[in-house]
């Protein structure tokens, strides 16, 4: 990557577009280093079946896809199961 072309508003806004990312930032520090700074989302603290597999929740009350694909199809033990009863499909960043 040349630092001299980057845009460090548009590698931020486009890591923050991953679901599990809440906050970035970038910084250019010179002659030729690139500071990414990476702020996950909390861990969730329920789960939510849908239509697609199941959906965690945060905290904060953000929808979230699993990390791995293989946790799509089971629960996780640990997590309370919240029941959506508005016939409403849910996804993934719907708060």
């Amino acid at each position: 990557m040349n630092v001299w072309r980057l845009d460090s508003r548009e590698l931020s806004s486009a890591l923050s577009e991953h679901p599990w990312i809440s906050e970035t930032k970038v910084k250019w520090r010179w002659p030729n280093r690139i500071i990414v700074r990476v702020q996950e989302r909390t861990p969730p603290v329920a789960q939510l079946p849908s239509a697609g597999g199941w959906l965690l929740l945060d905290k904060e009350g953000t929808l979230l896809p699993p990390r791995l694909k293989v946790f799509l199809s089971f629960p996780f033990p640990s997590l309370p199961i919240l029941i959506w009863s508005r016939g409403n499909s849910l996804s993934p960043q719907q708060g």
